[in-house]
């Protein structure tokens, strides 16, 4: 599993590095800040940057399609996205690969959560890339989750 700070520091280099044509991307935590309903400049920069350089970005969330929907139709035409993705099962990845005409082999998904993304990453087949959250979640669960994320987790070896 690779490790990085932030989604940005995904580079077009570094996914050509990596042998990838496509990184599948999780909304809230990971592109932009939980529930933020419009792409940041950080995140439509990032997203053109990465259609520039060939390689295809979509969105798979577990939220709902007016969530996804409304974030996507925002950064169009740089990005398309699958909602209820129920990870982490991993149909809607495969979904997704399927519609960018891409193979696991050649596909990351980059999120920030283990128990969910990293774990639909492994279960489709492609590349796990955890990012560090953009914000701490306060409620119970989400507190509770990264704690025992970490006891998994405890130390995270990030690329440069």
């Amino acid at each position: 599993m690779l490790c990085l700070h932030r989604f940005t520091d995904m580079t077009p280099q570094k996914a050509r590095e990596l042998g990838l044509s496509a990184l599948l991307v999780d909304l809230d935590n990971t592109l932009v800040p939980p529930h933020a309903p419009l792409p940041t400049d950080e995140a439509l920069s990032w997203l053109q940057t990465m259609r520039d350089a060939g390689i295809a970005v979509m969105v798979v969330s577990n939220n709902d399609e007016n969530r996804v929907g409304t974030f996507c139709n925002a950064c169009e035409p740089l990005l398309d996205g699958l909602w209820k993705a129920a990870k982490p099962f991993p149909h809607k990845l495969r979904a997704a690969m399927k519609r960018l005409g891409v193979t696991p082999a050649e596909t990351g998904f980059m999120g920030d959560q283990l128990f969910t993304d990293m774990l639909a990453a492994v279960l489709s087949g492609t590349r796990p890339i955890l990012t560090d959250p953009q914000v701490a979640e306060t409620d119970r669960f989400f507190r509770f989750k990264r704690a025992c994320e970490r006891l998994i987790l405890p130390e995270r070896r990030y690329i440069s």
